[in-house]
């Protein structure tokens, strides 16, 4: 049996790895590193990454992540405008993850009532119970925006788009944000003390590519894109819990660490590493040595680098291999 885990978010910039991982015991980690066979290569987006683990060069997120909410893509273009918070430190506006929103019912609701005259001109506005937006265009936008994993909790430079419709889509942003700002439920939330939906992300714009075959048997984790792109690929797909190795091959994807990294919150990314460690690492390099996993395939993904670590069980018994620390792999 193998299993790829993807871990986004593992990988901090070089310079402050150090600082961040300061007497952070990772034995498991380590021990793999040492044994194992370690590449470094160009970053990439975990959204682009994993559209690539499916044959996929182009990241349509919007039609595969709608494939993996139960839509319906079908031939039309498509681009994700999920409603956000912008948030202002400093002077400068920066995004906040979309996931810490925690839309209700209700608001969802209110919000594509309100929407939809807007975008009217350009396609159908529709919210998902998820609070995930999308549009269905009515012709396709030459728009490239950076994807979420690149861009939450950064500054004005990551969120501005390109392409020759960029300047129709900032114009429609402003447009959404006039709305929004008079919308009885940002009262309500700040009231609560809760985020304002001051805007709207669009990204992923495209439409469903052809289905590919898959190298994986089984996919967990990894949000509803991973479930659009195993759904399109017709391979089975759970939560991350679930995703046992199974014959054939299974893409594990943890997120825990991509929150706290995008927000570059050390203590927050601490823990959730030594619950990495705990809960993914340590039982995996375990099943390595027994030989319920013959190939283990880690990838770590970060703004400055990616690194693909292999292993197989042979590598196990390799003994003169000393264990390794993350900040001696990734060298500043």
């Amino acid at each position: 049996m193998q299993l790829h885990l993807a871990l986004p978010g593992l990988l901090w910039p070089a310079k402050a790895l150090p600082d961040v991982m300061f007497d952070l015991e990772l034995p498991a980690l380590s021990w793999l590193l040492g044994r194992g066979r370690c590449r470094l290569s160009s970053p990439l987006a975990f959204e682009g990454w994993l559209s690539q683990r499916f044959g996929h060069d182009e990241v349509s997120a919007a039609a595969l992540r709608l494939l993996g909410e139960d839509g319906q893509p079908g031939n039309a273009d498509w681009i994700c405008a999920d409603p956000a918070h912008l948030a202002f430190e400093h002077g400068h506006p920066t995004l906040a993850d979309p996931a810490q929103l925690d839309l209700q019912a209700d608001e969802i609701a209110e919000i594509a009532v309100s929407l939809a005259p807007t975008f009217s001109a350009v396609g159908h506005f529709s919210l998902r119970p998820s609070g995930h937006g999308y549009i269905e265009l009515a012709a396709p936008a030459d728009i490239v925006v950076a994807p979420p994993s690149t861009t939450i909790g950064r500054g004005a430079a990551a969120l501005l788009p390109r392409g020759a419709d960029a300047a129709r889509w900032v114009r429609l942003a402003n447009e959404a944000q006039i709305a929004l700002h008079a919308l009885d439920l940002n009262r309500r939330r700040e009231d609560a003390g809760r985020p304002t939906i001051n805007t709207l992300w669009f990204w992923g714009a495209g439409r469903l590519p052809a289905a590919v075959t898959s190298p994986y048997a089984k996919v967990g984790g990894g949000g509803t894109l991973a479930r659009g792109l195993a759904r399109h690929a017709n391979v089975p797909w759970g939560p991350a819990s679930d995703a046992l190795p199974t014959k054939g091959g299974t893409l594990l994807v943890e997120e825990r660490l991509l929150g706290p990294a995008q927000q570059l919150d050390a203590a927050a990314w601490r823990d959730a590493m030594l619950a990495v460690e705990r809960e993914r690492l340590a039982p995996l390099a375990a099943a390595l040595r027994g030989g319920r996993v013959k190939k283990l395939v880690i990838t770590g993904l970060g703004d400055e680098t990616t690194l693909d670590l292999e292993l197989t069980r042979g590598d196990t018994l390799r003994f003169w291999r000393r264990p390794q620390p993350l900040t001696d792999v990734i060298q500043p």
